[in-house]
């Protein structure tokens, strides 16, 4: 049997060791700023007092992205990710003003599903050491004061406030931001923060799908070890740059609304997500 409770701050240990067990890419930063910023959604399903499972929501406005989403091996085929799923989901589905998302693998997704959930987008995840590109021009590193220029093209991107998320990674240690700036103006950004494995980058914003390029020379030039992941929507102009820069596909996920086809967190200038676990 187990006991759902709320996942907290003693907990991260557990689910670091869930995280690296599943292969993930999470580091302890990233339970901490799910604890931090939704301290009452966050769910720990236990046995024996032990953390076996969980699962994490966090709001953004009218949207919930559902993440975090993981059981132990040895604790798994006994119902207890779905328990504590549907628990996790029945804290939100009742309110009708909610869009409710998630990335699921293909397993993932038919077992989603059955919740109601509907495909609304694929998305990947891209990985490798950059190789040079075919011009010098790069994004730079920026200042904090150009935090509420961030905050405002992302919002204008995918048509809801993230600022909250993007203040708190933009505050640990090891994160920065690379912008791209025309006439004085931010275009593009993209934030790169540790991993436990190799750095992500994302969000990432730009006005232009070329602009990706300015955007992977800045971290070519941040990073001593320039291996890195990205996740994005998949279109033939993206992928081509991806792929000229070194990366290859590593992974293909679908992007999943609950009771509706629409894709949430994206957009046309949108090119890549935060991650699977934050949308």
């Amino acid at each position: 049997m187990v006991e759902i409770t709320i996942l907290t701050p003693d907990d991260i240990e557990a689910g670091m060791r869930l995280s690296t067990q599943a292969g993930w890419n999470q580091v302890a930063a990233d339970w901490e700023r799910f604890i931090d910023l939704s301290p009452n959604r966050c769910f720990a399903g236990r046995v024996d007092g032990r953390v076996v499972a969980t699962t994490c929501l966090v709001t953004y406005e009218d949207v919930t992205w559902i993440g975090m989403v993981l059981v132990d091996e040895a604790h798994r085929c006994k119902g207890y990710g779905t328990a504590l799923f549907e628990h996790a989901l029945d804290s939100v589905r009742e309110d009708t003003r909610m869009d409710i998302g998630l990335d699921a693998t293909e397993d993932g997704a038919s077992i989603y599903r059955e919740s109601g959930f509907q495909v609304a987008s694929p998305i990947e995840r891209w990985s490798g050491t950059l190789k040079s590109g075919d011009s010098e021009d790069a994004a730079t590193v920026l200042p904090p004061t150009e935090a509420d220029a961030i905050y405002t093209l992302d919002q204008q991107a995918v048509d809801i406030d993230r600022s909250h998320l993007l203040e708190r990674m933009l505050s640990e240690v090891g994160t920065s931001a690379l912008g791209i700036r025309e006439d004085g103006r931010l275009t593009g950004y993209g934030i790169l923060r540790p991993g436990r494995m190799c750095p992500q980058l994302g969000p990432i914003v730009v006005s232009e799908p070329t602009d990706l390029k300015l955007l992977l020379n800045g971290t070519s030039a941040v990073l001593s070890d320039p291996t890195i992941i990205i996740d994005t929507f998949p279109n033939a102009e993206t992928t081509g740059i991806l792929e000229s820069y070194g990366l290859s596909k590593q992974r293909e996920l679908v992007r999943m609304s609950y009771q509706s086809d629409r894709p949430l967190l994206n957009g046309p200038t949108i090119h890549g997500a935060v991650d699977f676990a934050w949308g």
